[in-house]
């Protein structure tokens, strides 16, 4: 199963909202003489005569996608545990890890991940990825596409003090993920 989608039923052409000069209506004078207004209107008092006022909306041909992308919020990112970075000098070169990433919308579809470290590669863990083991899994770890992503990250000596993830959705919202490292060596019989 891939990441949920929010987006993806959209058709790519086709109808989408659009800002509109606002609608106004008189405001309706009530026994007790105060002004009411229709549903979904608001009373503007600032004018000199009162109305009643709902912002306009119109349609345009368009991307629907598009605008469903552009309306989905991301993040912010929560901070992250000091990962490991290996020494110059340490035998297997990169220190490879699971991290659980938690913001809102973060394991979408529409979401891309990117490293913006060197040194530093970051995968996605799918749930429908075959080498898993089913208790690995994000959602055997309660990590749902609407608020987590597990990420494995393989981390070489070069990488920096702070490794940064750039998450973004075309046409719409990005979120930086900052994950501390410090340096250390593992040791090869197991004993860390």
């Amino acid at each position: 199963m891939a990441a949920p989608s929010l987006c993806a039923h959209l058709p790519e052409k086709g109808s989408v909202a659009a800002a509109a000069p606002l609608e106004s209506l008189a405001a309706k004078p009530r026994a007790d003489r105060s002004l009411i207004c229709p549903p979904g209107f608001v009373l503007e008092t600032s004018a000199r005569v009162p109305v009643c006022t709902r912002p306009g909306q119109g349609q345009v041909e368009g991307d629907p996608r598009a605008a469903c992308r552009a309306t989905l919020a991301l993040g912010p990112v929560a901070p992250v545990p000091t990962q490991w970075r290996p020494t110059r000098s340490c035998p297997g070169g990169a220190i490879t890890t699971v991290v659980r990433l938690e913001g809102a919308n973060l394991g979408l579809a529409e979401v891309d991940l990117a490293s913006d470290s060197p040194g530093v590669k970051a995968e996605s863990i799918a749930e429908d990825d075959k080498a898993l083991k089913p208790a690995e899994r994000p959602s055997a770890q309660g990590c749902f596409a609407h608020q987590c992503r597990l990420v494995r990250l393989s981390i070489s000596a070069d990488a920096p003090v702070d490794v940064l993830l750039r998450f973004s959705i075309k046409d719409g919202a990005s979120s930086t993920a900052r994950i501390p490292v410090t340096t250390h060596c593992p040791d090869p019989l197991g004993n860390r």
